[in-house]
């Protein structure tokens, strides 16, 4: 994303630090985070994790999820992205953690990650995952996977006790 030309007047915008601009005839504009769903889904001590199959961070690793679109439910965004990546319906959704991770330049996303309790069908890479595959949940926190998450892999052996609570058919 290019910062250069106001969205109301098209006047040269001026950064007055990493968030926000000004015009030359004093519109403000906010370089804010765009909001995005993760779902982690777990099958005893693996977790789900789809390859990127578009940049940034091509073939890298990720947890199913997406960007909200406007005016949608967080709980509700991340169901839709999970059919719409792996083909599977999720049950329970339980808010893990928020991340702003910085997605690309000039672009940060604020990462709502749910924890699925249960889900069903099975799952089939879509949309932009080029494959899914079932890894060791340290995964999460290794050089392959796109984004750090600090903290969430003992998070979510906290909640799941390595992921021995949660259930899919």
């Amino acid at each position: 994303m290019d910062l250069n030309f106001c969205i109301t007047c098209a006047a040269p915008l001026a950064a007055r630090d990493d968030t926000e601009y000004v015009c030359d005839n004093g519109h403000p504009y906010w370089n804010e985070p765009r909001a995005s769903t993760c779902v982690v889904l777990l099958d005893g001590d693996r977790v789900l994790v789809a390859e990127r199959a578009v940049e940034p961070r091509k073939g890298s690793y990720i947890f199913p999820g997406g960007f909200l679109h406007f005016g949608e439910d967080p709980r509700e965004g991340a169901r839709r992205e999970i059919r719409e990546e792996t083909g599977l319906s999720c049950g329970e959704l339980t808010l893990l953690d928020v991340h702003n991770l910085r997605y690309q330049e000039n672009e940060a996303s604020l990462s709502i990650v749910f924890l699925a309790h249960d889900w069903q069908g099975a799952p089939a890479a879509d949309d932009d995952a080029a494959a899914l595959v079932w890894q060791p949940l340290d995964v999460v926190d290794g050089d392959r996977f796109a984004w750090p998450f600090p903290g969430l892999t003992d998070r979510i052996r906290g909640i799941t006790g390595a992921g021995a609570d949660v259930a899919h058919s």
